[in-house]
């Protein structure tokens, strides 16, 4: 009988919850910052750009909360705070990019709690002025989108600065447009605490290298480091793990291992 009730009580306010979202989600639009589509994302990175992503995990360490692959280190937190405020101006050369549609217009029920929790939070932390790329980018594991992303490293030289013992793979149906590879090891967990070195290892490669980067909040902040230095840097995490969900019918990058086994 409870659970006939609940249901009863659930098919009544479904209406009202649908319309109280609509709500919301039309505030968060006249709010928030503009963000690139998709495609124009793809496309400034194909004409050279940079990109710096901001997810929920390095939301959440702005707002001083640790995430899935580390703590919310005093400096870790600063620095991508700085760079979620100040990039746009600062690094033109670097898009930042955020997960606009879940912010704004959340359509799963994860990113509905975070951002009824969090988004009043995170507004004061942008540059309204700016405008931001789409953090989604590595999200759509459709092949005919994730060919046009192979556009960016064609016959390029491309550093993979990745974890042996994390998600990445080096999938040859993504990267076989390579002319010549590079790797950087850093460790799947709190790879914060050696960015000195890893910086340092990146920078011994010459100009005509551009770094593809799989590294938790790492990625977004060595991205746009690299790209300050004059190096196109990919920030682009669970693109790998996303084709592979698409393709092959395997797990959700989120649902993967951090530490391979």
């Amino acid at each position: 009988m409870k659970s006939i009730l609940k249901k009863i009580r659930y098919a009544f306010n479904e209406p009202l919850m649908h319309e109280l979202n609509v709500i919301k989600s039309l505030q968060r639009v006249s709010l928030a910052p503009k963000t690139l589509s998709w495609l124009d994302t793809v496309n400034a990175l194909i004409n050279g750009k940079s990109v710096a992503r901001y997810g929920d995990g390095e939301l959440d360490l702005c707002l001083g909360l640790d995430y899935s692959f580390g703590k919310a280190h005093t400096d870790l937190t600063q620095k991508l705070r700085h760079i979620l405020k100040f990039g746009p101006h600062e690094n033109p050369n670097c898009l930042i990019c955020l997960p606009a549609d879940n912010l704004v217009t959340p359509d799963t029920v994860f990113w509905n709690k975070w951002s009824d929790k969090n988004f009043s939070k995170i507004l004061p932390l942008l540059d309204l002025s700016s405008l931001y790329g789409d953090t989604n980018i590595s999200r759509r594991g459709g092949e005919a989108q994730v060919m046009l992303l192979c556009k960016i490293w064609s016959n390029k030289k491309v550093v993979f600065v990745t974890s042996k013992e994390g998600r990445h793979i080096d999938e040859p149906r993504l990267f076989d447009n390579i002319a010549e590879k590079a790797f950087i090891a850093i460790p799947p967990l709190e790879a914060w605490l050696e960015y000195d070195t890893i910086l340092a290892q990146c920078k011994h490669f010459d100009k005509d290298w551009i770094f593809y980067i799989a590294g938790g909040a790492l990625a977004t902040v060595l991205a746009y480091d690299l790209s300050m230095c004059g190096y196109q840097a990919l920030d682009l995490g669970h693109l790998v793990n996303c084709f592979q969900q698409e393709m092959d019918n395997t797990l959700k990058p989120e649902h993967l291992p951090k530490v391979k086994n």
